[in-house]
């Protein structure tokens, strides 16, 4: 995979590791969708998966922001 896509080393395991999450996460939509039901989410579960990832993005461009001056924040978190 390394010469045909012309990778190196790490960048060949995390593309590897990717296109393996991007396939399973796919055949797990496809399953929710077909299966049925069996038990549901309750709605704050629901907030919950998309508040987390958000604010997990929120830190870390205020980590990266912090980290490419030397001066305080420009924006409250």
């Amino acid at each position: 995979m390394q010469e045909a896509l012309g990778l190196m080393g790490d960048q060949a395991t995390m593309l590897a590791i990717t296109i393996a999450l991007g396939v399973g996460g796919l055949a797990a939509l496809f399953m929710a969708l077909l299966w049925p039901k069996r038990w549901h989410l309750p709605y704050r579960m629901e907030v919950g998966f998309v508040v987390l990832p958000t604010s997990l993005d929120r830190c870390h461009r205020y980590v990266k922001a912090s980290r490419r001056t030397s001066e305080s924040i420009p924006y409250p978190l």
